[in-house]
């Protein structure tokens, strides 16, 4: 009887979301995980990395929705912490423009946005299959297929690969989670501290890893150019730390990452979540690597970092050309929509 309410009620919830804007599905998420860096101006004078850390963390629990429903499966966890991974960009990246107070913001954190859509891709990747492995009525079988609703099919090849090989979704899920625990907490203290204060930080990472001096290196690199105006250099820095430094050895590297890429299974998974300017598409990397004359193998990290260079110069032009926030929230609208109604559903069903 409760569940067949909560239908009810998701059914009710979804039609009216279908009218809601980039605005309510933001406020609805921020009730929960707030994002306010005026209020984490607090934390400047701690020149402590850890609490930036624990604030990112924060924003990505699932443990808000697991105190109201105990039994969140492993499933569940992890599609909850991918899509509240994707809102976290989301919101921080129009956040940003926001704070800029002007009509026409510059688009400075390139990263993030791309970030945002990147991540919401991983998650159509990890929902693969998921909802025909549960019952019907159950649960997990209504919630994840009312998400696959929302967004494209993956390309079959992937998706046979994917449903049955839950490593390889594991891997996928950490690959994301761990780029995530790396970048976003410096964007968050750089926008409510300053540059002196990432600076310090960084500085202090250093000190406490030797081992990890060149990957903090980068990041003051980043924070140099990020606050002399040159944002196109400072994203680049980092894709190169996501793409080398995190990625490559967690993901890549291993021998099933290798014979899968080589074998283009992940290759249609590879394309971009925006437009280029002047709503052009983006290349695909399969289709970037052959015009290029490159073997489109996606482990091989020379030809993905170039591709994942020329997609975020591309989705940067296209923001920046669309000018207003309105206009810029509008076609981000739909992968925070996918967060949204997830976290909604599960608010429902806890009542």
């Amino acid at each position: 009887m409760k569940f067949a309410l909560f239908l009810v009620l998701a059914m009710t919830s979804f039609s009216s979301a279908s009218f809601a804007n980039y605005a309510t599905y933001d406020s609805t998420l921020s009730e929960t995980w707030p994002l306010d860096t005026d209020s984490m101006k607090q934390y400047c004078s701690s020149h402590n990395p850890d609490t930036w850390m624990a604030i990112a963390q924060q924003m990505i629990s699932v443990k808000p929705i697991q105190n109201k429903i105990p039994d969140l499966n492993a499933d569940e966890k992890m599609v909850l912490r991918n899509l509240l991974i994707s809102a976290a960009y989301n919101r921080l990246f129009t956040h940003s423009l926001k704070l800029q107070n002007t009509k026409t913001p510059t688009v400075k954190y390139i990263w993030i946005a791309a970030g945002s859509q990147a991540s919401v891709t991983v998650g159509h990747a990890l929902q693969a299959g998921l909802a025909d492995q549960y019952p019907e009525g159950s649960r997990q079988r209504e919630i994840f297929t009312r998400l696959e609703l929302l967004h494209q099919d993956v390309p079959i090849v992937p998706y046979l690969l994917l449903a049955n090989i839950d490593r390889i979704k594991a891997q996928t899920a950490e690959g994301n989670f761990r780029v995530y625990s790396d970048i976003y907490w410096q964007h968050l203290a750089y926008t409510a501290c300053g540059y002196d204060e990432i600076v310090l930080l960084n500085k202090i990472l250093q000190d406490a890893n030797p081992s990890m001096t060149d990957h903090y290196e980068r990041f003051l690199v980043v924070w140099n150019d990020m606050e002399t105006g040159h944002y196109l250099e400072a994203n680049m820095q980092l894709i190169y730390i996501e793409q080398h430094n995190i990625l490559q050895p967690q993901l890549y590297d291993g021998l099933d990452a290798q014979t899968a890429s080589a074998l283009g299974l992940f290759n249609g998974l590879a394309k971009a979540g925006l437009k280029g300017p002047g709503g052009r598409s983006i290349d695909s990397f399969n289709a970037y690597s052959i015009k290029h004359f490159q073997y489109p193998n996606l482990a091989y990290f020379p030809t993905r970092f170039e591709w994942q260079k020329y997609v975020v110069t591309e989705q940067a032009l296209y923001l920046q050309e669309l000018g207003t926030i309105p206009a810029i929230q509008s076609v981000l609208q739909p992968s925070l929509e996918e967060s949204y109604q997830v976290v909604n559903d599960y608010f429902l069903l806890a009542k």
